[in-house]
């Protein structure tokens, strides 16, 4: 979901994440920019869906709620770094009272499109789609309304490979009741009718269309999930210069009981992955299928770090042709959902890493973890947010960062507006060759929840110890250099038996005092801990 045009723009997913072999940083103090403070009298807000076409210009979306507890959609933008009052969507349409901004696609700083979903008169969702053009932003226009005889339609998202190219997918219900999907195409400005998409593979009349992307501006994709013979199976399709060709249906093998997408990238025409979940007789897994020179291949179902574990596949980044990332979610042993990440190169998956552990070793345990968006902005660098469970302490909002392949620390945000400890990050975008920003919802001291976008917090490296120089004398004082990575503030070396001091402090060097030794011949235990409690252990030797 989301923009999925660009690399860099975010994709938007509704799933969990798992297992990690990182630990968790501290509270973050990073800036946060609360969104519909002054609309939101009903006291629930949150920003659903961000991107950043240029850095400093960025566009935010979601819902805020009214003191008469309708829901209502808007979108608000960031111009020169600062961020404008909210701009509501649907209100004159909304009667029924429940509308929110689903999606956002921007072809440049000054030319987007939000979609997303209001309730009319007659009790009935609609979906709708707003368009900014040089900056202005227009009226609502409803979308797929003569299909939607059955009253109930979401646009679910949208993506601009141009200024006037773009598709706009979702689901609506028919006469019969039966769900379907829909897409639209804008072509040079203007927006053609939604059509019903898969209807082919779709006897069962239960579709959707959840993710989208445009490589060109004569070339989208679509993907979701469709009907027939009483199963549910995963699907894709291509429009090229305004046709759509026939539906692909993309299962993995005849051991799954159904299937679905859930979230698409294409770094090129011809070059897409697909991600999602299929139902097998091994339980629920994680699955992908990439599409390599305009065919799309075998459906390949991922590893989770612990191969047993139930696992689904929540959101996908491609950086080209050739590198692909995929975060995903698969279960404790005690049935906890925690994140994990898998990286396609050239057609092979690479095994599973754990990004959030189960327990931090003394600073702030994590119970669970679920996630929400990834983003790549690189290859080797990506970003996830979520949200977290501490074992002391209600949900947080958190961002991981990759750099140079290696993930790092746990990033708390919003913490110091959490005062209701309840929150949790729900959106990601990165502009170009800039940094990234985050977005979501907290709690204030009222118990509302409220909006928010925030800086991405830069990298925070793993404490890894990888060698001690220097040996503990019989008698006397003496120095040891301990060289690793992810030393920050002032951390704590200890060895039972010796007095020391740390002298020297970088990122990758500790410089140590050994003032005093009772120890007896032989190695002995070093271990380091930072000020979030993480620790790394090594050993040193007493001559």
């Amino acid at each position: 979901m989301g923009r999925a045009t660009r690399v860099h723009a975010v994709t938007l997913v509704a799933g969990a994440l798992l297992l990690g072999t990182t630990t968790l940083a501290g509270a973050a103090t990073t800036p946060v920019v609360t969104l519909a403070a002054l609309v939101n009298a009903g006291g629930a807000a949150m920003t659903t869906a961000l991107t950043c076409p240029l850095a400093g210009s960025c566009v935010a979306g979601g819902f805020y709620t009214e003191a008469s507890g309708q829901h209502q959609a808007y979108v608000a933008q960031e111009t020169n770094g600062n961020w404008g009052e909210v701009i509501k969507l649907a209100t004159i349409l909304n009667v029924g009272g429940d509308a929110a901004t689903t999606s956002l696609s921007c072809a440049d700083a000054s030319d987007c499109v939000a979609v997303g979903f209001y309730t009319d008169a007659a009790g009935q969702h609609q979906a709708f789609l707003v368009q900014e053009s040089s900056g202005v932003w227009g009226s609502t226009q409803p979308v797929a309304e003569p299909l939607n005889t059955g009253g109930d339609a979401v646009a679910t998202t949208v993506s601009c490979a141009a200024a006037d190219a773009c598709v706009v997918g979702g689901r609506y219900r028919d006469a019969a009741g039966k769900q379907r999907a829909f897409a639209a195409l804008e072509t040079g400005g203007t927006w053609g009718e939604a059509t019903q998409i898969g209807a082919v593979v779709n006897p069962g009349g239960n579709a959707a269309v959840s993710a989208s992307s445009c490589p060109e501006a004569n070339t989208c994709v679509v993907a979701g999930s469709t009907t027939a013979a009483g199963t549910t199976s995963a699907f894709v399709d291509t429009e090229r210069n305004g046709l759509w060709s026939k539906p692909v249906v993309v299962v993995p093998g005849s051991a799954a009981t159904s299937s679905a997408i859930t979230n698409l990238a294409c770094s090129a025409v011809g070059s897409c992955a697909a991600v999602g979940t299929a139902t097998m007789s091994t339980g629920r897994r994680a699955i992908a299928v990439l599409e390599q020179q305009g065919a799309w291949g075998t459906v390949t179902a991922l590893a989770a770090p612990v191969a047993t574990q139930p696992s689904s596949a929540d959101a996908v980044a491609c950086t080209s042709a050739r590198a692909c990332t995929v975060l995903a979610t698969a279960s404790t042993p005690s049935g906890a959902p925690m994140p994990f990440v898998t990286t396609e190169v050239v057609g092979h998956w690479a095994p599973a890493r754990a990004i959030i552990p189960v327990a931090g070793p003394r600073g702030l345990p994590v119970a669970s973890a679920t996630g929400s968006a990834l983003t790549c902005p690189a290859v080797g660098a990506c970003v996830i947010a979520g949200e977290l469970s501490l074992a002391t302490g209600g949900p947080a909002a958190f961002t991981v960062t990759e750099q140079s392949g290696i993930w790092g620390r746990a990033t708390l945000v919003a913490q110091g507006a959490n005062a209701g400890h309840d929150a949790a990050a729900l959106a990601l975008a990165c502009a170009p060759g800039s940094s990234c920003l985050v977005g979501g919802r907290y709690t204030d001291a009222s118990h509302h929840f409220q909006s928010f976008v925030a800086p991405v917090a830069a990298y925070q490296p793993v404490l890894v110890l990888r060698a001690v120089r220097g040996t503990v004398p019989a008698r006397g004082a003496t120095t040891i250099v301990i060289w690793g990575s992810g030393f920050y503030g002032a951390p704590r070396v200890q060895v039972v038996g010796l007095a020391l001091r740390v002298v020297a402090a970088s990122p990758q060097r500790l410089v140590v005092r050994i003032v005093r030794s009772h120890l007896t011949p032989g190695r002995h235990l070093l271990t380091v801990t930072d000020p979030d409690g993480n620790s790394g252990t090594s050993s040193i030797v007493q001559r």
